[in-house]
């Protein structure tokens, strides 16, 4: 947990987007058409309007406030390169008057935020974000004695000694940096490059019906990551080290800081996907589409911050937004994405109900049947999915001292355990007891080795049309969402995904009491129950 005297006044925080794009088509001939363009995309580095910030060399230690001894104002570099430019293509060739081919490639560019108390606006002397670190040892974790509980009052936060001023931080004096939470920014950081491709076929059958099959894929690098720089280092015998961070500084590195996080732009993604396509355009008042795609997206960065302090019920949990060891992160943190979901099937369909005038059935009807039995329209949403992943975390034991997001030994297999019942009230969709905390060395589970619950829903709605005269009429609408009611079920956050410190598997099995408090695995919050509404519209 954080907790800090905050900002005096606002924060001016500034960068621009600036961007040209030329694009042309060109058609080769009759079956070949080629799309081509190029983008320049340049992202400035966001500065603090009145130099507010302070950067902290990666290895060095080395303490720098913006605008001054030769620093620029951001405190981080500007990138300009070859990734400014953005090149995209692509191409349509009809094979026959029925059949097209269409393969394209792009290349894009944007720049992660990280949010606004992860930048250099948020460190001393401008601010004091002082940290209580979850997983500390004693009763109350790392939190110093004098900053407990509200009625020692504000006065007490931070270290003793002359107060951190624009004059003295760059010696790290105890008042500016003990306790203090650092964030500090790779001087390369630098925008995000997506590349994308795409190969596709399409066929038309008859008039108004086609079918397509295609291939997506996608490689992203640069990506925002945070690294916890305060992270041991573990020698092959498993002994800890301090890390080469900030190890220029040993009067900052020693002091005792709070966590210590490091904005870089590392990590990547990758996602590759076959999608299939049957569509029926409107005819004879149908019409009607079936989406299915078999998919993987891998990375080893779950996202900046992932879900982090986010208690909304969701099918995610993305907790794992940290690496659980920096000196490895592409061999340890590599794996599925949270939002990965491997088969999506998804649809609509809309259909006038052929009753009525200009209809096929009891089109001659007299006006006041008609207007009971004529005019009605349906139309359904369909979608279904498989589970989201899910990263095990831990707080038990971290033997690189950091105790951010660690993640337990994986002893066996996964073992899916949907509806079964839990003591406590829900299910526990996956079995726990396949898991415990480490004794020594880093927690044997990787990245998303559970599965959450997936989703099947449909949506359905009825409308008839009133007709007033030839332009106007009124519209009755019956909207079901969730028709069926079908549960939507949710992980919780430190819950669902979270093995507590003192977990054992023989504990779990044999104190009922014990496994009720434990909602690990546990789902048991649903979201989106049935919702139905009727509506009216006018049209004129």
């Amino acid at each position: 947990m954080a907790y800090g005297y905050g900002f005096a006044g606002t924060v001016g925080q500034r960068n621009d987007a600036i961007g040209a794009f030329v694009q042309d088509d060109w058609r080769v001939n009759r079956h070949l058409t080629v799309n081509i363009g190029l983008r320049w995309q340049l992202f400035t580095p966001i500065y603090e309007v009145h130099d507010r910030e302070t950067n902290f060399g990666e290895y060095t230690g080395q303490i720098m406030l913006a605008g001054l001894n030769g620093n620029s104002s951001a405190l981080y570099n500007q990138y300009n390169g070859i990734a400014n430019f953005l090149p995209r293509l692509g191409l349509a060739y009809s094979i026959d008057d029925k059949t097209v081919v269409r393969a394209a490639f792009s290349r894009s560019s944007f720049q992660e935020g990280t949010g606004e108390f992860n930048r250099l606006a948020t460190n001393a002397p401008w601010n004091t974000d002082l940290v209580g670190q979850w997983g500390g040892v004693g009763v109350n974790g790392a939190i110093p004695a004098n900053q407990i509980t509200l009625d020692q009052g504000f006065a007490a936060l931070g270290a003793a000694g002359a107060p951190c001023t624009v004059a003295n931080v760059t010696s790290a004096p105890a008042s500016c940096f003990a306790g203090v939470r650092l964030h500090a920014t790779d001087p390369n950081y630098r925008p995000a490059v997506s590349n994308q491709w795409n190969f596709s076929i399409q066929r038309q059958v008859g008039n108004s019906f086609t079918a397509q099959a295609g291939y997506v894929g996608q490689h992203t690098d640069h990506m925002a990551a945070i690294y916890n720089m305060g992270q041991n280092f573990l020698l092959p015998d498993g002994a800890a080290i301090p890390g080469p961070y900030l190890a220029g500084n040993p009067t900052l590195k020693n002091i005792g800081t709070g966590q210590q996080r490091l904005n870089t732009t590392t990590a990547i993604q990758n996602y590759q996907a076959l999608q299939l396509m049957a569509q029926q355009r409107l005819a004879k008042g149908l019409a009607f589409a079936v989406n299915y795609s078999w998919s993987k997206c891998l990375t080893d960065n779950q996202g900046y911050y992932g879900r982090y302090g986010n208690s909304a019920i969701s099918q995610t949990t993305a907790d794992v937004a940290f690496q659980s060891y920096v000196y490895n992160v592409r061999g340890l943190d590599y794996g599925l994405c949270d939002a990965d979901a491997a088969n999506v099937f998804s649809g609509y369909l809309n259909y006038d109900l052929p009753v009525g005038h200009g209809r096929s059935f009891a089109k001659n009807t007299n006006k006041v049947v008609n207007a009971i039995i004529g005019d009605w329209h349906y139309d359904t949403i369909f979608t279904a999915h498989g589970g989201f992943p899910i990263s095990m975390i831990q707080f038990g034991y971290d033997p690189t001292g950091a105790y951010f997001q660690p993640r337990p030994d994986c002893n066996a297999p996964s073992k899916a355990t949907p509806f079964k019942n839990f003591v406590g009230g829900g299910y526990i969709w996956f079995d726990p007891t396949t898991m415990s905390i480490p004794t020594s060395g880093l927690g044997t589970c990787g990245i998303s080795t559970e599965r959450g619950p997936g989703l099947k829903q449909i949506d359905m709605s009825l409308s008839k049309k009133f007709r007033v005269t030839e332009r106007q009429s009124v519209q009755f609408r019956f909207d079901a969402i969730n028709t069926f009611n079908t549960p939507i079920f949710g992980v919780n956050g430190y819950a669902t995904d979270d093995i507590p410190g003192d977990f054992t598997p023989q504990r779990y099995t044999s104190d009922l009491n014990y496994q009720k408090s434990t909602p690990t695995g546990v789902v048991n919050t649903s979201q989106g129950a049935r919702n139905l509404q009727f509506s009216l519209k006018y049209i004129f």
